[in-house]
This record gives C-alpha cells, structure tokens and sequence, in this order.
C-alpha cells in the first residue's frame, strides 16, 4: 500500500512510499485463520471416522487440509498497515504548474506555490581607514616601478658615455615625479582625497 508524506510543520506534499504491514496484526490473522481451518479439518475427520471411512484416508484428508490451511494463511492478505506520523493513505490530488499540494486537518488542499521573496541585496562594504591607505600605496608603488625603466635606461646611457634619450630637465622631471609619488601618504587628504602627480606623457614616448 502507498503512503504519502507531508512536511510536519507546513504540511507540503514531500513524495510517496509503500507502507510496512503492522507484523503483530498479520500475525494474529494467520493464526485465526489456521486455527479456523483446522478446526473445520478435524470436524471433517471425526465425521469421516463416524460414516466408517478408513483411517489412513481419513487421516490423509486431514494431513491435506493442515497443508492447506498453511498455504491459505502465508498467502494472506496484510490486514493492517503501519503508517508513520506526517504520512496518510490519503493520496493527494493532481496539481499543475505552479501549485502544490498540502495536507491539513481537513485533508489535502491544492493552493498556489507562494513566490520567493527577492533577496535583499548585500550591504556594500565601506572601506576602512587603513584599507583605503594600502589601496594608495599599492597604486603608488606600481606607478613608481612602471617608470623605473626610465631612470635605468637614463642611467645606462650615461655610465655608457652615450648620448642620453632623455635630456637632463626631462630626467630630472621623472626624478621629481617619483619624489611626488613617494611624497603621496604626507598629502592633507590623504588617504581618501588624494591628489595625484602626473608626468608628461610624451617622457613616456621616448623609446623603449
């Protein structure tokens, strides 16, 4: 037999399974039918005795109605089930899209599955002070090592005694640019409000 399940506290249909036979009232039918039919066997033999029948096929007869009786208990039927709590033998109704079913004190209902709310969106994360300072200071030092091959290549040249791709104002322009940059966490608004220095482009245009 079937049982359908609901959620004990909404009381949503949850799927179905097939119920366990209560084994104590199974038990107790096959016993009172065995005890029935061996009750009619034995009647049947005392009459067979009584109209002169010989015992030994008086006595076959009963052997055979004991078998039967035997037979006819293991073949029967469960008389009851062991339904667990939150399930019914109920089934419950055919839904469509957009419904479900749920079991109340009155049986299985049908109602629409009710929307999900939205999810409130995620509190933006205010940086802290000192968050806010490490993001300064990452980007000034990344600024700083992308011009350090400005002031290699300068440097070369002039340990080389070869003619410099910068000109001495330019070098001392990109000097100056990194110092501004070092200079960036003694800024006033510092770190929220900063002030960043900027170099001329077209330093950044001569060679490679």
């Amino acid at each position: 037999m079937d049982i359908h399940h609901y959620d004990p506290v909404t009381g949503v249909y949850l799927g179905a399974s097939e119920a366990v036979a209560d084994p104590v009232e199974w038990d107790r039918a096959r016993r009172a039918l065995i005890a029935e039919r061996l009750s009619e066997a034995h009647t049947a033999f005392a009459a067979a005795l009584a109209d002169d029948v010989p015992m030994a096929e008086a006595d076959t007869a009963l052997m055979e109605a004991i078998q039967a009786a035997e037979a006819e208990a293991a073949a029967l039927a469960a008389p009851a089930w062991l339904i667990p709590a939150c399930a019914t033998a109920d089934a419950p109704p055919d839904v469509a899209a957009g419904e479900r079913a749920r079991f109340t004190e009155d049986g299985w209902i049908v109602e629409p599955v009710p929307e999900e709310p939205e999810p409130e969106p995620e509190p933006m994360h205010e940086p802290t002070e000192a968050e806010l300072a490490a993001a300064v200071r990452a980007r000034r030092d990344a600024e700083i090592a992308a011009l350090r091959w400005l002031i290699d290549r300068h440097r070369d040249e002039v340990a080389l005694g070869r003619s410099t791709t910068l000109t001495v104002e330019d070098y001392l322009l990109v000097l100056q640019h990194v110092q501004d940059l070092r200079d960036v966490p003694e800024q006033d608004g510092f770190p929220s409000a900063v002030d960043w220095p900027h170099l001329p482009p077209e330093l950044l245009a001569t060679g490679d």
